[in-house]
């Protein structure tokens, strides 16, 4: 993974090297999960722009908390005075921050250079930090006292950090609103795949 990150840096830069006008742009947005619709994706990107290609570094932040919850359960009382609580509470998620170079080739652009409309297809190389995060709490029995406010759960938590290599798919449709001012939908994400709307700016 990391040649083909060096390799795509250096191309990269090549095709920079033999341009002849860059302009510059910022973009951000905010997109849903596909999948579970419970998790989110938001990203803000840095980029330049050759003709029809697009390349740029961009921080995108993927979460899938909560991952899913579930709550069942009851309450037994004995003439002892003791009291079983029965509960299955589970509780669990990933996040993810991708800090990633993109390369995105404008096919609407690549026919014609004055359209307002742009259909983008690219993908992205770069590292990314996750954290998956468990916890789960266990019944016990608890001797009842007249309050009842005994405590009768354990909450066990799992944090688990890691850090990897990662690639990613880009796809847009954009539409210029002004020659400065674009705004588009987007499916993106190499965590979970994502749906959503961005804004982008040109310089």
């Amino acid at each position: 993974m990391k040649k083909i990150f060096l390799t795509f840096i250096f191309a990269t830069l090549l095709i920079f090297a033999k341009a002849q006008t860059l302009t510059s742009f910022v973009q951000a947005g905010i997109g849903f999960n596909v999948e579970s619709g419970r998790g989110y994706l938001i990203f803000a990107e840095y980029g330049k722009t050759w003709k029809w290609l697009d390349v740029s570094l961009s921080a995108d932040y993927e979460s899938m908390f909560p991952l899913g919850e579930s709550y069942s359960g009851g309450v037994t009382f004995y003439k002892n005075g003791i009291y079983h609580i029965d509960i299955d509470n589970h509780y669990g998620g990933v996040s993810q921050i991708d800090l990633m170079l993109n390369a995105r080739i404008d096919i609407i652009k690549f026919f014609t250079a004055n359209s307002r409309h742009a259909l983008k297809i690219g993908g992205g190389l770069g590292y990314a930090i996750e954290q998956h995060v468990e916890s789960q709490r266990f019944p016990y029995d608890s001797t009842l006292d007249y309050s009842l406010d005994a405590n009768s759960t354990y909450c066990h938590l799992y944090v688990q950090n890691k850090n990897l290599w990662t690639g990613a798919l880009r796809a847009s449709y954009e539409f210029d609103i002004t020659p400065k001012l674009t705004l588009g939908a987007f499916f993106r994400g190499s965590y979970m795949p994502c749906i959503g709307l961005s804004i982008r700016r040109n310089f």
